[in-house]
């Protein structure tokens, strides 16, 4: 088990599931809700920002995040992870990325 603490907005490197495939892939991802036992709510990051959604932000790379380029949180690619398959700190979102995907994820939360 990872002993470090983990907080909403940091950014990670994880071991990322994917349902249509049997193995992970080791992603970026934002730390949504770090509350559950022995598990993260994290949000995927890619760099394939072709096929945006409404409900995709654009991360430009910064100090901050330590993103290696232009990338997209998929707000509504949440998924539960366990603590141990996270690799490594990345980053930290910034206030102003930090306050656009919690907008997009409460306008996810009123199409539910």
């Amino acid at each position: 088990m990872n002993s470090q603490p983990y907080t909403v907005g940091t950014i990670v490197l994880i071991k990322f599931p994917f349902a249509e495939a049997p193995n992970h892939k080791v992603r970026p991802a934002i730390i949504v809700n770090a509350d559950l036992p022995q598990a993260l709510l994290v949000l995927y990051i890619t760099s394939n920002t072709t096929h945006v959604s409404d409900f995709d932000v654009t991360l430009e790379p910064s100090s901050e995040n330590n993103l290696q380029k232009t990338s997209v949180a998929r707000v509504n690619r949440l998924t539960v992870a366990a603590v141990q398959d996270v690799v490594r700190p990345l980053g930290q979102l910034s206030p102003i990325e930090h306050s656009l995907i919690k907008e997009s994820l409460q306008q996810l939360a009123k199409q539910f």
